[in-house]
């Protein structure tokens, strides 16, 4: 802050005017609160402010290690696992690479099945009708056996 930024302030804790900023009154809520907590820190029992720095000490002591330590093998494991991963990661693409081929296999399996499925039904029925109207005129032999034979070409004998 510059000398020209900078005004006088009543200081009410000393009574007097001092260089500085005008109080926030968000900053002086903070201030309050943190000093709040200092001073309910500092009413702790002894017992109760031992146990505070046990703890602390603790974290420090043994949680940081352990955690640095358990960094260190994640990236031991790390370096010792990934040709493995490459492997799979390789595998997995071939894999996939082949599901893709066969679904493009299959599906122009299915829709030359649907296209040998449209020129094959009509000429199915046309079968079945055929074949239908063969069986009427058999029937219609079988009722009345007739048998034309043809010596010349305009003598018929029947039987």
């Amino acid at each position: 802050m510059s000398e020209q930024d900078s005004q006088f302030v009543y200081n009410a804790s000393h009574k007097q005017f001092v260089k500085g900023e005008l109080p926030n009154p968000r900053n002086r809520a903070e201030n309050s609160r943190d000093e709040q907590v200092c001073d309910s820190i500092l009413k702790l029992s002894p017992l109760v402010q031992c146990s505070c720095v046990c703890c602390l000490f603790f974290i420090l002591a043994v949680y940081i290690p352990v955690s640095l330590l358990f960094m260190s093998s994640a990236e031991r494991v790390e370096v010792y696992v990934r040709p493995y991963m490459d492997q799979v990661a390789n595998r997995t693409l071939s894999i996939l690479t082949n599901v893709d081929r066969s679904t493009v296999g299959a599906n122009d399996m299915v829709q030359g099945a649907v296209s040998v499925s449209e020129m094959a039904v009509p000429a199915m029925q046309a079968a079945i009708n055929q074949t239908a109207q063969l069986l009427t005129r058999v029937e219609q032999l079988a009722a009345h056996p007739v048998l034309q034979l043809s010596v010349e070409s305009g003598t018929h004998l029947a039987r």
